[in-house]
C-alpha cells in the first residue's frame, strides 16, 4: 500500500516493509509523525527495522542476510550502530550476540 498521489511503478524497499503507517499518518497530519524520525536514519537502518517489527531481538545474521553482505560487514555495522545509540548490544561472545532497538526508536515499529 502506497499512500496516494506516488508512482506506483517505483519500488519503494522499505517502505513497502511496514513504514507505509507512519508515512501515511504523517500525511494525515496525525500525531505520530515520524518522517523528522526517519531522516535521522540512513537507508540500511531503515531497512533493518522491519526486522525489530517481527522480534525484540535480532542477530548480525540476519542483518546480513537482510542486507545482502557478509556477516563481518553486518558486524562492523552493529558495532557502529551501538556507538551512534541505535541498537543496543546483548552478550559479548560471537555466537550468542544480539541486539535491541534502542527506546528512541521503538515508536517506529
Amino acid at each position: 500500500m502506497i499512500p496516494n498521489g506516488i508512482n506506483s511503478g517505483v519500488s519503494w524497499g522499505w517502505l513497502e516493509c511496514g513504514f507505509v503507517g507512519a508515512y501515511s499518518e504523517a500525511a494525515k497530519g496525525e500525531k505520530n509523525d515520524h518522517r523528522a524520525l526517519l531522516r535521522e536514519l540512513d537507508q540500511r537502518q531503515k531497512q533493518v527495522l522491519s526486522l525489530f517489527t517481527k522480534s525484540k531481538y535480532i542477530t548480525t545474521r540476519e542483518i546480513a542476510e537482510l542486507l545482502s553482505i557478509h556477516p563481518r560487514t553486518a558486524l562492523n555495522l552493529c558495532k557502529k550502530w551501538v556507538e551512534s545509540e541505535y541498537i543496543i548490544q546483548h552478550g559479548d561472545a560471537n555466537k550468542s550476540r544480539k541486539y535491541e532497538l534502542a527506546d528512541k526508536w521503538l515508536e517506529l515499529v
